[in-house]
């Protein structure tokens, strides 16, 4: 275990890559549940011919857009740790052997992975944030029929 990870278990009681897993499925999660509810309020403004629908409509691509940028950061987060798996594999077979690790041409590793997933991360929390930044104008905006 390194540093950063003993320092996280003392503080939070978890490692880096149970922090990390966390904020992954919490991003997915918020967006999952701003999909499902400004889909709910969209069918329900549509019955009733409300004009401000269409800002509904645009939180509803944002979280839409969240869930997929969740969708790849968690395949990158799960990529990246089955890749340093791989990786610790290789080292304790050239150091059962006394061969050297030959890495082969064109392979992600599990630093480049764990970009992905950081950075997929942070644009699905975006979305998220967007999309409830839209929410909140449109309980704010008078409602009015059309």
């Amino acid at each position: 275990m390194d540093k950063v990870d003993q320092y996280l278990k003392e503080a939070i009681g978890k490692t880096q890559f149970e922090t990390t897993y966390d904020a992954i499925k919490t991003v997915g999660a918020g967006n999952g549940a701003g999909l499902i509810g400004s889909a709910a309020a969209f069918a329900s403004a549509v019955d009733k011919q409300w004009s401000n629908a269409i800002w509904l409509k645009c939180a509803a691509i944002c979280f839409t857009l969240g869930v997929f940028c969740f969708a790849y950061a968690y395949h990158s987060f799960y990529r990246a740790m089955y890749s340093v798996g791989d990786e610790a594999r290789e080292r304790v077979e050239s150091e059962r052997t006394g061969q050297p690790i030959t890495p082969p041409v064109n392979r992600n590793t599990a630093k480049e992975f764990s970009y992905k997933a950081s950075s997929s991360t942070l644009i699905s929390l975006g979305f998220f944030y967007l999309g409830t930044f839209i929410v909140l104008v449109i309980l704010v905006l008078p409602p009015t029929s059309r």
